[in-house]
């Protein structure tokens, strides 16, 4: 009586050894582009608010309420924070627009994504 080898378990063995490392390896590919998709929209929405309170009529109030529409439209995703603040630059004054949010990754938990962008101010009277 000859030993004879089967495939039986190998479909078992094969997904531990391929399917397992590939849906995670996808996973974490996946989770990388939504944190560099949310780290542009960060980006986006400071710079929009940003030009809004450089306007000469722009307020405060209405860059930190552009930034959080544009944040909420395009992710969905709950804005942290904006911070508006106005500074000298030689003759002239800037506007500067800090937006956090925070990109929900799975084994590492919520991952901050912070944006600044400045913006000349027009002259105000």
């Amino acid at each position: 009586m000859a030993f004879t080898r089967t495939d039986s378990g190998s479909a078992t063995l094969d997904f531990l050894a391929f399917g397992i490392p590939g849906v995670l390896t996808v996973v974490i590919a996946l989770q990388l582009v939504y944190a560099a998709y949310l780290n542009t929209v960060a980006y986006d929405a400071a710079s929009e608010a940003a030009a809004v309170a450089a306007y000469a009529d722009g307020t405060d109030a209405g860059a930190e309420s552009l930034a959080s529409r544009v944040v909420g439209s395009l992710t969905g995703v709950h804005l942290d924070w904006v911070q508006v603040s106005h500074r000298g630059v030689g003759s002239v004054t800037a506007s500067q627009v800090t937006v956090q949010l925070t990109s929900p990754i799975l084994g590492f938990g919520s991952v901050p994504v912070r944006q600044s962008v400045e913006s000349i101010d027009e002259p105000r009277s």
